[in-house]
């Protein structure tokens, strides 16, 4: 709960990335994908399995 109300007020402050950091909290953004879109799924029924 602590940590929630922190980021919150750190947000807006431009803080909040440097506390995560410094309680690494911090995910690695290489992980994160994106879905393909629907028109490119319909266009492509084979879509290569990693983006």
């Amino acid at each position: 709960e602590i940590y929630r109300q922190r980021r919150y007020a750190l947000f807006l402050t431009g803080t909040r990335w440097a506390d995560e950091r410094r309680f690494g909290h911090i995910t690695d953004a290489r992980t994160t994908y994106l879905p393909y879109p629907a028109q490119e799924t319909v266009a492509n029924p084979n879509p290569p399995t990693t983006p």
